[in-house]
């Protein structure tokens, strides 16, 4: 499968590249920096918190240490954290020794993408890249109850995909378990018209990438890591990274054009059920 061809730029530009799944997305984001230069991680309050493993969604209210960027957008380092517990974001802070830029889903996919254009204009960022870290992202209503909750990844393309130029990365692909290998497979080549890019990241980059899965609390993004480095056998289309203009994308994901214009967490649940999906909290 082929792309449209695309050129490195001599000087990559500068890139917030945020995880849109669960918090353990954020392990994903090191993967694109042989095409762009990751000024900013990012991540969403949507970590486990409990026994059960669940994932939840958090407030900026509930980080201690955050600073409030804009309604719904926070800055936060290896120091913050939520009642004594560290969410992936802030284990990916202090592992690269950066701070992280996390995103509340409390005000909906409206609240996102006013926030996420903030940001954009006022810190010298080039591009946004959204990293989906399994391919949960080209989610189907047919899927139904094969998918938890693809809430988090559309609401993050729908929101995303009204920034000029932006961008979506798909690793890992099926690693989650949820699409099927072939079926992913399937709706990434009718959306070739939206690929840009695919390639398997330099070994540099796969380096970066092992050592920050150590911290983060992550499944799909382990079997990644244990796939490049040959201990897991997957298809070598799981390795590759494939890139996408999000605008363009988005007319292949439909659970994520339904949340369009959503204005609180509560609202795009709603849309998800309606749409013959399961959250966590049905578990």
């Amino acid at each position: 499968m082929k792309g449209r061809r695309w050129k490195l730029p001599k000087d990559r530009p500068k890139a917030l590249v945020i995880g849109i799944g669960g918090g353990g997305d954020i392990a994903g984001t090191v993967l694109v920096e042989d095409k762009f230069r990751r000024r900013w991680s990012g991540s969403l309050l949507w970590d486990s918190f409990n026994k059960t493993r669940r994932a939840l969604p958090w407030s900026l209210e509930d980080v201690y240490g955050i600073r409030k960027v804009s309604v719904g957008v926070g800055i936060v380092n290896g120091r913050c954290h939520v009642r004594g517990v560290k969410l992936n974001a802030m284990r990916f802070a202090r592992c690269m020794k950066e701070r992280v830029v996390v995103f509340d889903l409390s005000f909906g996919e409206e609240g996102v993408r006013k926030g996420l254009l903030k940001f954009v204009r006022n810190y010298g960022v080039d591009v946004v890249v959204g990293v989906d870290v399994g391919g949960d992202v080209l989610v189907l209503p047919e899927d139904g109850e094969k998918v938890i909750s693809p809430l988090a990844d559309s609401l993050m393309l729908s929101a995303i995909s009204s920034i000029p130029g932006a961008k979506i990365a798909i690793v890992g692909a099926s690693l989650d378990g949820e699409i099927p290998f072939g079926v992913l497979m399937t709706r990434i080549l009718k959306a070739r018209d939206s690929l840009i890019a695919e390639y398997v990241p330099s070994d540099r980059v796969i380096r970066e990438f092992c050592k920050v899965v150590e911290f983060v609390v992550t499944n799909t993004s382990k079997l990644l890591r244990l796939a490049y480095l040959g201990e897991l056998n997957v298809p070598e289309e799981a390795k590759k990274v494939y890139l996408f203009e999000a605008s363009s994308l988005l007319s292949h994901a439909p659970v994520a054009i339904a949340l369009k214009g959503t204005r609180s967490f509560e609202e795009a649940e709603e849309v998800i059920r309606s749409l013959g999906f399961r959250l966590e909290s049905d578990y």
